[in-house]
């Protein structure tokens, strides 16, 4: 039979008197090693499979915000500050061009089509509100009158002139103004009737040039619009004839001149022609090529025989075209400004 352990007879006040000499750090052993120690392990590791180690996670800074994210490593700084790109000053937007020719048609009905002189009043308002809405009224507006300061909206745009070498830009402005002088075109052409389809110049001119926006215009404005009165007439020829060349722009100027003529012609105007002629010629530039001209020119208007006329003034501003275009091949060649240099000759 199992034999009771007998009890072990312990002197506590030597107990007490030794653990008065022993550090506190060992005390607690030293009291212990007098009772029976348990020696078995319910719980055994498998000596070949070391437990795994896992590193503990970097502390964050006691002032760090967010502990949570905290990165171990400092973040790479670029010692070059970053530039920020300049932002362009002209506001970016598209014009919606499809829906400017639809809001056309639907205020200009095929029943609203020009076809008499009646019908240009609200065809010539929806025509000027729709270009005005693609800011192109440039391609068929007329100079305003003299102390009227000039804007977007009443400056007329000519067709750039592209040099024999033209630069990416040049080319650019062009194929950008033929764009938007064919949707201008398109505008114009939408609500016509046959009648006034008659009055339309052809496609392609003489020269081989594309009809353009303000040669429709002009000409549907001078079969349609309701004649003024003479007084009316009289201060359109005033204005004519206190025009001036601006910038040796002889395409402009020939412009305006022709146009003119066109609209009081259709006005029923009786157009002065021997005076018009002689201050269309008085008004050449005084460069030495334009001197030889003007004198060419008058003695040609002095002949007996010559009867002044529209188809004479065409000739003298066809030769005033020429000479222009002469001199700007010559400063082309000598490395000067070829800017309004057209390509026929």
């Amino acid at each position: 039979m199992h034999q009771p352990r007998p009890h072990r007879i312990v002197d506590l006040d030597h107990i007490s008197t030794s653990a008065q000499l022993i550090p506190e750090t060992q005390s607690a052993p030293a009291i212990l090693s007098e009772f029976p120690q348990e020696t078995h392990h319910p719980f055994h590791h498998h000596p070949t499979i070391p437990p795994h180690w896992v590193p503990p996670p970097p502390h964050a800074p006691a002032d760090y915000p967010y502990p949570m994210y905290y990165a171990p490593y400092p973040i790479y700084q670029n010692p070059q500050p970053r530039l920020e790109s300049p932002r362009s000053t002209t506001p970016k937007f598209k014009i919606e061009y499809s829906s400017i020719h639809a809001t056309f048609l639907a205020t200009i009905k095929d029943a609203d089509s020009l076809k008499d002189r009646k019908s240009w009043v609200k065809w010539n308002e929806g025509v000027c509100q729709a270009v005005g809405d693609g800011f192109a009224l440039g391609h068929i507006c007329d100079e305003p009158p003299h102390g009227t300061p000039w804007t977007e909206w009443n400056t007329p745009l000519i067709r750039p002139t592209v040099p024999s070498q033209p630069t990416r830009k040049e080319i650019e402005a062009r194929l950008k103004w033929d764009k938007n002088d064919g949707w201008v075109s398109s505008i114009l052409t939408a609500r016509l009737s046959d009648e006034a389809r008659n009055h339309l110049p052809p496609m392609i001119d003489d020269r081989g040039e594309r009809r353009t926006a303000r040669q429709i215009y002009l000409r549907l404005k001078a079969a349609y619009q309701a004649a003024p009165d003479r007084k009316a007439c009289l201060r359109i020829q005033d204005e004519l004839l206190n025009s001036q060349i601006h910038g040796m722009d002889i395409e402009k100027f020939n412009l305006k001149w022709s146009s003119t003529l066109t609209t009081l012609r259709n006005y029923g105007y009786d157009i002065p022609w021997d005076t018009l002629i002689s201050k269309y010629i008085s008004k050449l530039p005084s460069g030495p090529r334009y001197v030889y001209l003007k004198q060419t020119l008058e003695e040609d208007f002095d002949q007996p025989g010559v009867i002044p006329n529209r188809d004479l003034f065409d000739k003298f501003a066809i030769r005033l075209e020429n000479t222009r275009n002469r001199e700007l091949l010559d400063l082309a060649d000598s490395g000067g400004e070829t800017e309004g240099l057209t390509k026929y000759v």
